[in-house]
Formats: C-alpha cells, sequence, structure tokens
C-alpha cells in the first residue's frame, strides 16, 4: 500500500461519504417505515451486484440468477406491503 495523496483521497471517500452516508440513508429508512422493512432492501443486494456485473463486466445473467431476483424481489414486496399496512 503507498500511502500517497491520491489513495487518502480514495480511503477519506470511502470512510465519509460512502459508508456514513450508507447509514444515514439506513438511519432514514428505518425512521420512515418499520424496521424489517427497511432491512428487507438488504436482500436485493445480490440481485442488483449480478444487474450491474451484466451490465458492467458482460456477466451473463444465467436463469438461475435470474429466478433468484424474482424470488427476492417478491419477497420483498410482500414483506414492503404488508408493513406499509399495519
Amino acid at each position: 500500500m503507498i500511502w500517497n495523496e491520491t489513495f487518502l483521497i480514495a480511503l477519506a471517500w470511502q470512510v465519509l461519504a460512502v459508508s456514513t452516508g450508507a447509514y444515514v440513508v439506513l438511519m432514514i429508512l428505518i425512521k420512515r417505515d418499520n424496521i424489517a422493512a427497511t432491512t428487507s432492501l438488504l436482500f436485493l443486494g445480490p440481485s442488483v451486484t449480478a444487474i450491474i456485473a451484466f451490465f458492467v463486466f458482460s456477466e451473463p445473467l444465467t436463469p438461475i440468477t435470474i429466478s433468484g431476483f424474482f424470488m427476492a424481489s417478491n419477497r420483498l414486496y410482500l414483506v414492503t406491503h404488508n408493513s406499509s399496512q399495519n
């Protein structure tokens, strides 16, 4: 690891903007919805990552990947839809 100005700027960006920003968004979502609906959004992480990898790195979307995306999306809809009615 080379501790130069470029590395320190990138490290500061990751610590301050990305990590802190993610926690702030998480707390705002928890305040707006209940915690179950908010944390269920984390199940979309692998699906979104697969879609980004498809567009950025030309990785194939297999039928298993697509079916997992639809299953996670369906379950997320059930959790958020039911929590908004309470």
